[in-house]
């Protein structure tokens, strides 16, 4: 049970931040958070894996919903009129979830087809190079909610280059107010994260994590609402965030079909992580996993999960590690940790309407800086140095 709480402690954070990733509201993150632990238990081979949330497949999923949105709405796709309304079928949401649902039948057709074992062929540095490139993509979309600069959406292959050229030439009209609150932001979770949480789980002689995402949102959050910052500082915020349960409903066919071919890049993506991540934890762990059933398992958690306003998900390695140390042995820790979030969807989500969007940010950044330790994989890989 604790196991449980722990893990849905670190979706809370994960699921916020990265539907900022995927252009959904917060709460869609939740959902997410909520519905994938919840079906994943009942495939899964895997005793530890926790499936949520990631960076990667939030970025890759924020890409695609711009393509498609542009697909129908033309350049003025990210007009509020377009962009989350439920006025409208085609919007942010309904974008993701369809591309759930047909990430779910990709991943399906893998598993029945049995092409797995091709997945298993892919080489760590090949692995690593991807996260490491995605995490470039990641950090430096971030900009956009630190400075309060928006840059666009454009895709190619001078994107990046793009958004550091608008940046610099407009950093004049940056926002110091957002800038100053994600530099703090930053500040505290490196500090916490390197130096306070070593030296306490030193003195303790386990890991002990402590949620300081979870915890910074929360202020930013209350002080944003208490003194106003939206209007004194124009700091953007998340917004109104829906109430209650989502009820499930198919996902629209128009949508399912332009979603096939970013659903192939993520499901790639996502089983080559998901057997590399369930062999190394199973055999650390002194048991064995079915690969072909873990790609079931991951099918059939994106195919459900699509029915709701959910975005892609992906095994977490972070989630999973902090839940073997609080004592995870099996999925059962998966209903803990739906429980505890389903009380936080019911009952905190709304309050969720004043967190500044720059905090998010900050955290995405602070997140990233592991991603950079594959750099390093890369630069001395063996294979790297061999004929």
């Amino acid at each position: 049970m604790i196991a449980g709480i722990v893990i849905a402690i670190l979706h809370v954070p994960q699921g916020i931040s990265y539907a900022f990733l995927s252009q959904v509201h917060p709460v869609n993150g939740l959902y997410a958070s909520f519905f994938a632990p919840l079906f994943y238990m009942f495939f899964a081979t895997s005793k530890h894996m926790s499936v949520g949330s990631f960076a990667v497949i939030a970025l890759m999923t924020g890409a695609a919903s711009d393509d498609i949105m542009k697909k129908h709405y033309g350049t003025n796709f990210d007009n509020p009129l377009y962009a989350d309304t439920k006025d409208n079928e085609i919007n942010r949401v309904s974008v993701a979830a369809a591309l759930t649902f047909t990430l779910g039948i990709c991943q399906l057709l893998v598993g029945a087809l049995r092409l797995n074992f091709i997945f298993s062929y892919f080489s760590d540095p090949l692995v690593g190079g991807f996260s490491a490139g995605a995490a470039i993509h990641v950090i430096i979309s971030q900009f956009d909610g630190i400075l309060d600069i928006n840059s666009g959406h454009e895709n190619g292959p001078r994107y990046l280059f793009g958004i550091l050229i608008h940046h610099g030439s407009n950093i004049s009209k940056a926002n110091i107010y957002t800038v100053v609150l994600s530099l703090i932001i930053m500040i505290i979770l490196i500090i916490g994260k390197e130096v306070i949480s070593p030296f306490i789980n030193k003195k303790c002689g386990r890991n002990i994590p402590i949620p300081y995402d979870l915890i910074l949102i929360g202020i930013a959050t209350y002080l944003s609402f208490q003194f106003n910052w939206t209007d004194k500082y124009k700091m953007p915020i998340v917004g109104e965030v829906p109430r209650g349960f989502p009820a499930p409903s198919l996902p629209l066919f128009q949508l399912i079909l332009d979603s096939f071919q970013p659903a192939i890049a993520i499901t790639v993506v996502t089983i080559t992580l998901q057997i590399s991540f369930t062999k190394m934890f199973a055999k650390q762990h002194g048991y064995k996993i079915d690969p072909g059933q873990e790609v079931y398992a991951l099918g059939f958690t994106s195919f459900f999960s699509g029915f709701f306003p959910t975005y892609p998900t992906s095994p977490g390695i972070s989630r999973t590690a902090v839940g073997i140390e609080n004592g995870g042995q099996t999925q059962m820790a998966a209903v803990s940790t739906c429980t505890f979030l389903l009380a936080v969807i019911l009952l905190i989500g709304p309050y969720f309407e004043y967190l500044p969007k720059c905090v998010l940010a900050a955290v995405i950044l602070v997140a990233m800086r592991s991603t950079f330790g594959k750099f390093r994989e890369i630069i001395f890989s063996e294979s790297l140095f061999t004929s």
